[in-house]
């Protein structure tokens, strides 16, 4: 779990399908997501500020659909373009199952905290 400006990002890779009616449809993975934004990485280049549908695979059911900007560039040593995206707008329903996933993330990620630090005490 990372904490930047903004609302608390969450390390997790989902994969994820990006597409924008100029540049066409591909596949991604996430980095990290928030109730904000995204880190993704992506086969192409984008110019900033370009709108972009993205449909997050969670690994559940459902997919969090929603639509985002390219906010910022990163650097990306593992191949593809690393992009911050900002979500604008979601899919009715799929901004409380991100929630949902985030919270759930959050809630596992604590317990393993507990448990590291109750067998360090034992």
């Amino acid at each position: 779990m990372e904490q930047r400006k903004g609302a608390r990002r969450f390390e997790v890779i989902w994969e994820a399908r990006v597409s924008n009616p100029k540049y066409g449809i591909v596949f991604a993975k996430t980095q990290d997501v928030s109730l904000s934004g995204a880190l993704i990485i992506v086969p192409i280049r984008y110019p900033k500020k370009t709108e972009i549908s993205i449909q997050l695979d969670t690994g559940e059911t459902n997919f969090v659909r929603c639509v985002g900007y390219i906010s910022r560039e990163l650097p990306n040593s593992r191949g593809g373009y690393a992009y911050g995206v900002r979500f604008l707008r979601f899919m009715p329903g799929d901004q409380k199952l991100l929630n949902d996933m985030l919270l759930n993330i959050r809630r596992i990620a604590y317990i393993r905290e507990n448990l590291v630090e109750k067998s360090r005490a034992a």
